[in-house]
């Protein structure tokens, strides 16, 4: 299962999809040497080589894919990653590296937490 989680300006604390304001504007997030370094402060090293859609190998069947766009500075990014518990946290960690909270439309909340969302089932 892949699992994917759409990282923009959101108003926080946010539990629940529902309590974004229908008038909220998302600004600009950051830049996307701001998510490189923040991967690189979790001792992980990305290739830049297409910096629009660049992935971290963690071993045999896990990654960590980031889906940035042409842009500079971002307005929103994906972020793709299998269900194991280190794709899990690899992705958690980046989000509190950067301050940030994703959206999540597997979770019965809307909103990525960490762990598997409710009524998920593991591949394994």
């Amino acid at each position: 299962m892949i699992r994917e989680l759409l990282v923009q300006d959101l108003p926080r604390p946010l539990r629940h999809r529902d309590e974004i304001p229908a008038d909220w504007e998302p600004g600009i997030l950051c830049s996307r040497q701001d998510v490189f370094e923040a991967l690189a402060g979790l001792g992980h090293r990305v290739d830049r080589s297409r910096p629009e859609r660049s992935r971290l190998e963690l071993g045999p069947g896990r990654f960590l894919e980031l889906l940035l766009g042409a842009d500079e500075l971002l307005f929103s990014f994906t972020i793709r990653f299998g269900d194991s518990e280190e794709e899990d946290r690899l992705a958690a960690d980046l989000l509190v590296a950067l301050g940030f909270v994703a959206l999540e439309e597997a979770a019965p909340s809307g909103v990525f937490l960490p762990g598997r969302p409710q009524g998920v089932q593991s591949r394994a």
